[in-house]
């Protein structure tokens, strides 16, 4: 089997059709968000990519592979919206794959505890093409909340086929990639109708003036040719739309033009106001016609919206999100300290073994040293101190996550954030920064405007698991049972530094500043064994594994710079960088020796402990000290060990980050502003911070 390609039997399928030549098919997964599409995706294409209990997670198009029989298809996960008539960046370009037609069977996945929510986009799809299968998705937390439905008629109604599935459940699945099949192949019958209320007559007309037009200009067809789409034009030509009148600059779209203009000034309402109108009443009159509640004891359990009068509450609200990240980094701390001394233990034992067998085979002294103190050394600190850390930790958050905690966090934040000029969505891409800011940066493309960039740029002050893994651990080793509460600390002064950026690129930047709409999705229970495996797979052994390859070279380098050129220990080039950052240094009340560090980890900030545990003491080994948190115990008071966690956390992005500012801003001087602004940022609170230390000392 090759890679990325799932072959599922589908012996009804096989056997109601005829042999044929191998066929490739496209179908596409659309839908709102937070409705299991991406979960659906993974289930056929089997790429296991992340898929998070709150919306704004898929902001790009992912595509994956699925064979039947000898049929090839290629799976098409669009972007979750709940509209295809906006123009955030998400509905553009799902609305751009439906109106090319490049998909030979559209799957709209619904969530079924919210039917006639999702109705409306279900409708809105139906305006351009006819090749839909409905996929009604979460039938088991429908039941679970006391909610039948008719599927069969719902079918009969919109005039499309219904399956009822439970994707997470991978119940149904199979039924409906056979409808798909079917109607990709034209073997089920479709006759979807849209009724646009007062203006279906207005449309009506302007459609059949659309098709004519087509018709008789070639440079027009695959424009308006299409029965759906020529009733979609005409819709959107009445309702004023830009993007719509655009293309009527083709030869003989004048007369079009001026039909629009003559119909659109007969209404006494905005067209695009009754448009939504009729959609929103068909959506209702389609949710009552197949919906209905049934009583059952299973109803009765602790709903979503009496969890909500806590966790959204006006007051108690930031108390219960103080108490679970508290609770979260408590348990990641005292978990990962036992299984982080072990593995220190195993690389000293394994870097003594190997010592040892590099002295037997006479290996020259200065690349035995490389080897055990730069390679083993560096690499084995970030090893031990970031495995345990991180994997707990994520594992904690990705419950969170899954349970749907994290949107209502989002939802408290809005209030505070605003008042400051930013918005409830930059909280939900600074939560997804905690895991990297790569998909944190990529992540504001849910907002607009200059909402948008002021969240590329301030994102890198949200610590990522790599640095968490650095932090987690030396505020264990330096505060003990208080790290939890300094590492909280942290997180806090993170968001004030989120907040004054934006005080301050808010009254820099100029542009629109949408309002903010955010989705509530319902509690689930999440599955521990997927979470894991997820985790492992995804996060940890990504990072895990960038951080070793981009350490290995670092800390060699690192080591080299640290003991060459020969001679007196001062004498090296990073003991003469040291002189030269002292200044610096003392300013914030840390030393030259430290900012060579944090300089030599820009790369991967993952790398720091590497980069300490060979450039810290300006010697040739580190076997004097044993591992480096020994030795900065030793060497470093609380108060330094503060003041180092705090620059560490919001200097300059890695340089991983700085690449996708600059592919997602397309500038230069947003990129710099990216890069100097945390910096900047990380002196001023860092001497803050150290003044307030003296002061009080």
């Amino acid at each position: 089997m090759k890679a990325g390609v799932a072959r599922i039997r589908l012996s009804a399928i096989l056997a109601a059709r005829e042999r044929v030549a191998e066929k490739f098919l496209t179908v596409a997964l659309a839908g709102n968000p937070n409705v299991g599409k991406s979960t659906l995706f993974n289930l056929l294409t089997r790429q296991n990519r992340h898929t998070g209990n709150w919306p704004g997670k898929t902001v790009a198009v992912s595509e994956g592979r699925l064979r039947v029989g000898r049929t090839s298809l290629q799976v098409v996960d669009l972007p979750g919206t709940y509209s295809l008539a906006g123009g955030s960046p998400e509905e553009e370009i799902a609305r751009a794959f439906l109106l090319q037609r490049l998909a030979d069977v559209v799957i709209v996945v619904v969530d079924a505890t919210n039917l006639e929510r999702n109705l409306y986009f279900v409708l809105e799809v139906l305006e351009l093409t006819g090749r839909v299968v409905i996929a009604l998705n979460m039938m088991d937390a429908a039941v679970a909340r006391g909610l039948k439905i008719n599927a069969a008629k719902l079918a009969d109604l919109l005039g499309v086929p219904v399956v009822p599935l439970s994707a997470a459940r991978k119940a149904g699945v199979r039924d409906l990639l056979a409808t798909a099949l079917a109607v990709a192949c034209g073997k089920a019958r479709v006759s979807p109708r849209v009724d646009y209320g007062e203006l279906e007559a207005a449309v009506e007309t302007l459609a059949g003036a659309l098709r004519e037009w087509a018709v008789a200009n070639p440079a027009a067809r695959g424009v308006a040719l299409d029965r759906y789409q020529a009733r979609w034009l005409a819709a959107r030509l009445l309702a004023g739309d830009g993007q719509a009148e655009a293309l009527l600059a083709l030869p003989g779209g004048g007369r079009v033009a001026a039909l629009a203009a003559a119909l659109r000034e007969r209404l006494v309402e905005e067209p695009a106001l009754l448009i939504a109108r009729a959609f929103y009443r068909q959506a209702q009159e389609l949710s009552t016609a197949v919906l209905t509640p049934v009583k059952s004891k299973r109803t009765e359990i602790l709903t979503s919206s009496r969890i909500d009068a806590v966790v959204t509450h006006r007051f108690w609200a930031f108390p219960v999100m103080a108490a679970f990240f508290a609770a979260v980094v408590a348990l990641t701390m005292f978990g990962a300290a036992p299984l982080t001394a072990l593995l220190q233990k195993f690389f000293a034992a394994v870097a003594h073994r190997f010592e040892v067998v590099l002295a037997t085979g006479g290996v020259p002294f200065w690349l035995k040293r490389a080897l055990v103190d730069g390679l083993l050394g560096g690499v084995g600190a970030v090893v031990a101190v970031m495995l345990p850390t991180m994997t707990i930790f994520f594992i904690l958050f990705a419950i969170l996550e899954d349970s749907g905690f994290i949107p209502r966090f989002a939802f408290n934040l809005d209030r505070p954030l605003r008042a400051v000029g930013l918005q409830g969505k930059h909280s939900v891409t600074c939560m997804m920064g905690l895991g990297c800011n790569i998909p944190g940066i990529m992540s504001c493309r849910i907002m607009s405007g200059k909402h948008r960039l002021i969240g590329i740029l301030t994102n890198s002050l949200v610590p990522c698991n790599g640095r968490l893994g650095v932090m987690l651990p030396l505020a264990l080793l330096f505060f003990g049972k208080n790290g939890s509460w300094v590492v909280l600390g942290l997180l806090i002064l993170s968001g004030a530094a989120v907040a004054l950026s934006g005080v301050i690129l808010n009254r820099v930047l100029r542009g629109p500043a949408p309002g903010f709409i955010l989705e509530l999705p319902s509690y689930r229970l999440p599955r521990l064994s997927t979470i894991t495996r997820r985790v492992l797979r995804e996060q940890v052994a990504h990072v895990l594994v960038r951080a070793v390859l981009v350490t290995t070279p670092v800390v060699l380098s690192v080591w080299f710079f640290s003991n060459y050129p020969g001679g007196a220990p001062d004498g090296t080039i990073t003991a003469r960088l040291a002189r030269f950052f002292e200044p610096a240094g003392r300013f914030i009340g840390l030393d030259g020796a430290t900012l060579v560090a944090l300089a030599y980890a820009l790369p991967a900030k993952e790398t720091v402990i590497g980069t300490l545990a060979v450039a810290r003491d300006l010697g040739t080994s580190l076997a004097q000290h044993g591992p480096v948190e020994k030795y900065l115990a030793a060497a470093w008071s609380p108060l330094t060990a503060f003041k180092f966690l705090l620059f560490y956390m919001l200097y300059s992005p890695c340089a991983y980050t700085a690449c996708t500012i600059y592919q997602e801003t397309g500038s230069l001087r947003y990129t710099l502003l990216g890069i100097l602004l945390p910096l900047g940022l990380a002196f001023l609170l860092t001497f803050i911070v150290h003044r307030l230390m003296l002061f009080f000392a």
